[in-house]
């Protein structure tokens, strides 16, 4: 029987294949998008006098997913059945690695291939917000405001100043990829006002108001 820890690892990786799995296509359709193209390349040719043949930031990104997809099949195959598994570099083989994810990080044992497992989706995490950011789909986390002088704020649970704001959705995260809360997910707090001070609080997922004070 696995592990809370093995099971979750397993539910995020799926998540995170699958999230994946949709954002490369979205971004591989702004690459070949003759329409998007060419509205690039008027905003650069504006700024710069040169123009683009295509929208690098999302060619740049499907680029990255192929090699990582293909990285972390190669990794966790070895570190479960001692075997490998060579792809091509088509779409279609991308989409194969990243479902071959979920199966093969459930069946990850030992502590050592476990941590490699762990880093290998939080790498995928971090790409899939990248991609998130590239098409628009969450705003920038920013630091959180403060005074002039005023110390940063450090997250209640890992104590680092690792909070980011996100002002249209009224959000505040933790960004630091080992910290949780008592759920087992980063922590995640939505900006409210206060009932009788009308001041911005932050209301954790757990019901706890407030920072720590650095």
């Amino acid at each position: 029987m696995p592990d809370h820890r093995d099971v979750t690892l397993t539910t995020r990786m799926r998540d995170s294949s699958l999230t994946a799995q949709r954002l490369g296509a979205c971004l591989d359709d702004l690459v070949t998008d003759p329409v998007q193209r060419r509205e690039d390349t008027m905003r650069h040719s504006t700024r710069t006098g040169s123009s683009p043949s295509w929208n690098a930031q999302a060619a740049y990104l499907v680029l990255e997913l192929r090699q990582l997809a293909r990285g972390a099949e190669l990794g966790l195959r070895l570190r479960v059945s001692g075997s490998t598994q060579t792809r091509g570099g088509s779409d279609r083989n991308t989409t194969l690695a990243l479902q071959a994810l979920p199966d093969l990080a459930a069946g990850i044992t030992g502590d050592a291939d476990e941590d490699w497992a762990w880093q290998a989706w939080h790498t995928l995490d971090r790409w899939c917000t990248r991609a998130q950011l590239a098409l628009g789909e969450i705003e920038p986390q920013i630091r959180l405001p403060r005074l002039p002088g005023q110390e940063e704020a450090r997250c209640p649970w890992c104590r680092c100043r690792t909070l980011r704001y996100q002002r249209q959705a009224g959000l505040v995260r933790c960004v630091n990829p080992g910290c949780e809360d008592e759920t087992g997910q980063r922590p995640l707090a939505q900006v409210e006002l206060g009932r009788l001070s009308g001041e911005p609080l932050l209301v954790w997922r757990d019901g706890g108001v407030g920072v720590t004070a650095a």
